[in-house]
């Protein structure tokens, strides 16, 4: 278990679950009404492939099995150059 942030309830136990809840009510009081919960993970790799870390890498953080899937899912590319 981990504890909740700042503001949460101490005595509930704090999961993915209910961080998604937590993640929009932030997103929709900084009027990022466009933004999901799952936007950071895109943006984090954006940064992470402009600062040239190894595609690898990259993928490894994100927790995937294929480089492949990571460049054409999160970077919009394919690696055949297409």
């Amino acid at each position: 278990m981990v504890a909740a942030p700042n503001g949460a309830d101490s005595r509930q136990k704090w999961e993915q679950s209910n961080s998604n809840a937590a993640v929009r009510s932030v997103l929709d009081g900084a009027n990022m009404d466009w933004a999901v919960p799952h936007s950071f993970r895109r943006i984090v790799t954006s940064m992470l492939h402009e600062a040239g870390i190894p595609l690898v890498r990259i993928a490894d953080q994100l927790v995937h099995a294929d480089p492949s899937m990571t460049a054409r899912v999160y970077l919009g590319r394919d690696l055949k150059g297409e």
